[in-house]
């Protein structure tokens, strides 16, 4: 199958994470990718953009130990999650939503933020938000664990690399 390499802006902001979940055994076996970044400066925010399990039935314990670790580690009082919308291919090409993930992350109090269109495949963006109840540490920078020392507003408008691949 050919691959369709897209680059976008949808990723704008600052430090880019790409992180792969491992187990803690010897053989270290991938559980799962993340992949994150700061988004805003105040109020602080992450944008969650891609999780995937490679066991789907471990999906929702890798969703708890990727926002367990944003929770904790990022300077942050909201992580956004983008869940795009696909053509269903055994039901007319209606335009739908992975309801299990949308469900576990609203048992997770996610909720509802925005709609978008997508102008390049014309699908749907749904923008979910968390707000972080637990870890008030990381919400002031002086307890924080991973806050960016010198940072300015300018610098989340920066552009990144930013790409999405598509099956044809």
């Amino acid at each position: 199958m050919p691959v369709k390499t897209v680059l976008s802006d949808v990723m704008a902001g600052y430090d880019p994470h790409f992180l792969q979940l491992t187990t803690a055994n010897a053989k270290e076996s991938v559980k799962g990718l993340l992949v994150f970044n700061q988004d805003s400066y105040e109020p602080s925010r992450v944008n969650l953009y891609h999780l995937s399990s490679v066991d789907e039935s471990k999906f929702e314990e890798v969703l708890d130990i990727s926002l367990e670790f944003i929770w904790k580690t990022m300077h942050c009082s909201k992580i956004r999650v983008f869940l795009q919308h696909y053509k269903h291919p055994n039901d007319n090409n209606k335009i739908i939503v992975n309801e299990q993930v949308k469900n576990a992350l609203k048992q997770r109090r996610f909720k509802w933020q925005q709609l978008r269109n997508d102008p390049v495949t014309g699908l749907r963006i749904e923008v979910l938000e968390g707000t972080n109840l637990e870890f008030k540490e990381q919400l002031t920078k002086e307890t924080a664990f991973i806050y960016r020392r010198g940072l300015n507003k300018e610098d989340f408008k920066k552009n990144s690399l930013n790409f999405s691949i598509a099956y044809k």
